[in-house]
């Protein structure tokens, strides 16, 4: 192949060096010649530092592709073979809002499940199918990758208002193979489970290590705790171990936020009372970070 060119909306991310380097290590297999990092206006501080961290990343690598970054989104999209999104519409002091909000009303304020996500979901939607219509026009036969909260429902508009090729992914499955894999001290590569659901909500069973069955086994250390957890922007499960039994699948962290509602709104709102949302310590970590 030639030339590949692959665009990334919200380029100036604390996520996007990660993705980068995820790039650069898989340069002989997806060998990307052109890489965009696109922003808006407000965002092009944090653009032109990430950015430039990036540069310096691909440059060392030695790797065959150069890094472009730019406010127009327009000109990025020419000729792209793959655009992805990480974008979050309002910045974080709209996630605090969507935090804030519900438990105003002791209902739970979590950005990608219950009303925060579903609050979210109506400023982004609207973005991503513009950005939809451009890609329609510009560039139709790319593909969309979309890693912007919450997944389910935003994956969901594209896939039923776009002809856009498109898909939706999220960290979670994955970070449940690697809990399986961390639980028994072996390589991710060797365990595999079939996934059911809708990000942020899943379950997974079917659960094999080597190529056997291990399902009963993981869900019993599931329930007596001694199962690892890698998710470490949603705290341990944290279920009773009867109820991980009797449901008998291995539920991904964010499931806690609706078996064990009240007690999550309770916490949210101890913790914002003390420290603040999980918003505004995001803003003041993402500020010392920059």
């Amino acid at each position: 192949m030639e030339r590949l060119k692959v665009v990334t909306l919200g380029g100036g991310s604390s996520y996007t060096p990660e993705l980068i380097d995820g790039f650069i290590k898989r340069h002989a297999e997806f060998p990307v010649s052109e890489y965009w990092l696109v922003d808006i206006e407000e965002g092009r501080a944090k653009l032109e530092i990430v950015g430039g961290l990036v540069q310096r990343m691909v440059k060392k690598s030695g790797i065959p592709m150069t890094v472009h970054l730019t406010t127009n989104l327009d000109e990025s999209l020419q000729n792209a073979d793959f655009v992805t999104t990480q974008i979050r519409v309002g910045q974080l002091d709209a996630r605090i809002q969507d935090e804030k909000i519900p438990l105003q009303y002791g209902v739970l304020g979590q950005e990608t499940t219950g009303p925060g996500g579903f609050m979210k979901a109506q400023r982004t939607i609207p973005v991503l199918l513009d950005l939809c219509r451009k890609m329609e026009k510009v560039c139709p036969d790319a593909w969309l990758i979309n890693f912007t909260n919450p997944a389910g429902i935003v994956t969901e508009a594209i896939e039923k208002y776009s002809s856009i090729k498109s898909l939706g992914i999220c960290s979670g499955a994955n970070s449940m193979m690697m809990d399986i894999a961390n639980t028994y001290g072996v390589e991710r590569q060797v365990v595999s489970a079939r996934v059911m659901g809708l990000n942020h909500l899943i379950f997974a069973d079917r659960i094999t290590l080597n190529g056997e069955d291990i399902s009963a086994d993981f869900i019993a250390r599931l329930a007596d705790g001694s199962g690892k957890h890698a998710l470490k922007n949603v705290p341990d499960l944290g279920l009773p171990a009867e109820f991980i039994k009797a449901l008998n699948l291995y539920p991904l962290s964010y499931l806690k936020y609706f078996y064990l509602n009240r007690e999550s709104v309770a916490k949210e709102i101890a913790e914002m009372q003390q420290d603040g949302t999980r918003g505004e310590r995001s803003k003041s970590i993402e500020k010392q970070l920059f």
